[in-house]
This record gives C-alpha cells, structure tokens and sequence, in this order.
C-alpha cells in the first residue's frame, strides 16, 4: 500500500478528474498514484477515461492501516527492553567499564565516536559548557555542521564558555555564527572552573574527566538531573556573549571605575589624581558609548558584571 502521501501532481489530477476537466490523462506517474490508491477507476463506458472515486473511503481505509501499523510498533517498542536485556547482559560482562547508568569512555578517539550519535540524536535541547578559553580550530570547524543540524531541527542550544573565549578570533567567529542561527552563548569569569559537559535532552550526559583521554557518559535519570542543575547554576552566572569582544578598559578607566564602585566622587577622584572632575568624567565617555550605557550608574552596573572578564592588570612593584 502506498504511504498514503498524496503527491501535488496527484492531488491536481485528481481534482480535474473530479470536475470532468480531464477525465483521459494520459499515462504518468500521478495517474499511477491514483489508480494505487484507488481514488480513481477506469471508466468502462468510455476506454480511456476515468472516474473519481470517494476519498473519504480512502482516508478511511489508510487511517485504519496506519493505526495497525502504529499498534504493532508499539508493542514492538515496550518489548524492546525484554528482548535486548540478555544482550545488555553479555555486553555489560565483557566490559567492566560499564555500570548501571554510566559509561566510561577510555581514548579521545572512542569519545568522538560515542558524542557524534549523542547530538545527533538531540531533539529538544543541547547544553554544553567548554572551559579553557578557546577550542582548538580542527574541534570548531567539526562543530558548525553538527551545531547548525541540531538548531535546524528545531532544538534549542546553550553553551558557556570561559571569558578567555571572547579574545579567539575563530571561537568569536563561531559564537557569531551560531548566534545568528539561534544559539544562545555565554561566558563565565576565566578564574571560574567547570567540567567539559555535553548534555542532551535532560536524558543523557557526558562529561570530561581531567585526563583529556577520559570521559562519562552518564544516563542515570537522578545524575542527569544533577548535572543539568550544575549546569544551569553556571548559566545564571555567565554573560551573554554574541561574538562580539568586549570593549577595551584603559588603565586610568579601570580606576576610576574601581573607585567609583567604592563611593568615592568624581571631584575627589579628579583631586587625588590631580586633574579636573571634567577631565576625569571625559575618560569614561569611550567606554559608555562602547557599551551603551546612558549614564555614569549605567557604566558602574556594567562593570560590575563584566570586571570578572577581563585580566587583572599585572603590579609590577611585587
């Protein structure tokens, strides 16, 4: 039987035989189709033309058929676990790295085939988190096309990098990328430590032990939960991120900034610094423009998000 996918040319054909448009079309792929289906029969009164048929009997018919078929792979499904726990059983006795729920991943090159299938199989959400600042080139050019696959099909991507991130010219071009396809980014403080994590669909973790060699797949529901929660912790921490560099912060800018954050006035920080209040507020116009900030409180409450990210200036008298 046909998967009861009426093709357009069919559905055209059909309808000009219905209205006695064209009731002898001439031998073609949607006339095949019709005749399959039988939404249309030869006439015997008139050789070489054709009636139509009810499709409410054909819609019928195939519901009826479908529902079979949607009924025994059902059944199918839950006998699953049954009929593949012996094999469950042997696979689990001959690798002892194996355990309820989790999965230990010994080489680099058995992690990039395990978490290939992983992502693939994402449906609604993926959750990543890469520290160490930039990804090597090779791993990122590997990423856009599995990256882009996932969001295309509807899923929604998340992912938190280090703030040394934003400083990598192919990293920034990625989260650019990505961003415009509907990922969401974010990076945390460089000085705030996190495992390499890949998380699916709240069903299936995968993290990365400190031996680059090493990782778990954990597919526990309570560890997964746990992980996702750890997760999202970080998120709520991070600054959004599109690719973009943050703006750069003189010296004399951070300053004045860290004073500010104390409460100390712009006439005192002019008069320790033994300029005028006007010289002293100019500097920080660069910056509140770069970063959209309409007044002086604006600037403070961004740098109070952003001091984190960026290095903290060398003292050189230590």
């Amino acid at each position: 039987m046909s998967a009861g996918l009426l093709e357009w040319e069919s559905r055209e054909l059909y309808q000009d035989v219905a209205t006695g448009r064209n009731t002898a079309p001439g031998p073609s792929a949607a006339l095949d189709q019709l005749l399959e289906l039988a939404l249309v029969s030869p006439d015997v009164g008139r050789p070489g033309h054709y009636q139509a048929l009810s499709p409410a009997d054909v819609a019928l018919r195939l519901q009826q058929h479908f529902l079979q078929i949607g009924t025994q792979h059902l059944a199918q499904a839950a006998a699953m676990p049954r009929l593949f726990d012996p094999l469950i059983s042997a696979y689990r006795s001959s690798h002892p790295g194996v355990a309820d729920g989790l999965e230990y991943i010994a080489t680099r090159a058995e992690m990039r085939e395990r978490l290939g299938p992983i992502i693939e199989s994402c449906e609604d959400e993926l959750l990543t988190a890469q520290p160490g600042g930039a990804r090597p080139p090779n791993m990122l050019a590997m990423s856009y096309q599995r990256d882009i696959a996932v969001l295309e099909r509807g899923a929604k991507m998340r992912t938190i990098y280090q703030a040394s991130a934003r400083r990598d010219g192919p990293t920034a071009s990625w989260a650019l990328t990505m961003s415009g396809f509907g990922a969401q980014i974010r990076t945390l403080a460089t000085d705030v430590e996190f495992a390499r994590t890949v998380i699916v669909d709240k069903r299936v973790a995968v993290i990365a032990a400190p031996d680059p060699e090493r990782a778990l797949v954990v597919r526990d529901e309570a560890l997964v939960r746990y992980i996702r929660l750890s997760w999202l912790r970080d998120w709520s921490m991070a600054l959004d991120w599109d690719g973009r560099p943050l703006p750069d912060v003189t010296p004399m800018q951070r300053t004045i900034l860290a004073q500010l954050a104390q409460d100390v006035t712009l006439e005192s920080i002019a008069a320790g610094q033994g300029m005028s209040r006007r010289w002293i507020s100019m500097q920080l116009e660069p910056l509140k423009e770069a970063t959209g900030a309409k007044s002086l409180h604006g600037l403070l409450y961004w740098w109070s998000r952003h001091e984190s990210h960026y290095p903290q200036p060398v003292n050189l008298e230590k």
